[in-house]
């Protein structure tokens, strides 16, 4: 599947049923045949975290995305932090 934008780390996301826990893309991962898939972590516990698929992630019934509020330290990293790929 296609899409229009690609996910971009720093992008935060809620899920209807939760709106008050806030997931943030922390890493990108590319998976041979796979679609993209995303490490995301909680805003205020960054110890919780999942990875799910763009495909999911994308789903309005499964996850809202949130307006951008793209921190410095978050841009910083991201010249730090290369893109995960597969071996």
């Amino acid at each position: 599947m296609a899409f229009t934008t690609k996910l971009k780390r720093g992008e935060r996301y809620s899920r209807p049923e939760d709106p008050d826990t806030v997931w943030i893309i922390d890493q990108l991962i590319r998976l041979p045949g796979l679609p993209m898939h995303a490490k995301l972590i909680v805003e205020d516990r960054r110890r919780k975290m999942m990875t799910l698929s763009e495909v999911a992630l994308r789903n309005s019934k499964l996850y809202q995305r949130l307006e951008q509020k793209i921190q410095a330290r978050i841009q910083a990293e991201e010249a730090e932090k290369p893109m995960m790929a597969a071996a």
